[in-house]
């Protein structure tokens, strides 16, 4: 892999991740949502089974992350 190739690859995940947790700050869930795809696995390290796997599975997931980070974030102010 060449450094151009390896660069772009790090930029394109860079700007994935922002997006991530610019969805979960505005608790945009249908965004969030749209991130996936029907196969996608996310390792979740304080989950029994590790990872989560499909769509549906990860959205309510996602659904927890926004709720934690709202309550988290409440509290702070």
């Amino acid at each position: 892999m060449t450094f151009d190739i390896q660069e772009r690859i790090l930029s394109n995940n860079k700007s994935l991740v922002r997006d991530y947790f610019r969805r979960v700050k505005s608790g945009d869930l249908l965004g969030l949502s749209n991130l996936l795809s029907d196969d996608s696995v996310i390792y979740e390290p304080f989950s029994k089974l590790k990872c989560i796997t499909g769509k549906s599975a990860i959205e309510s997931f996602l659904r927890t992350v926004v709720m934690k980070y709202r309550i988290t974030t409440r509290n702070k102010n």
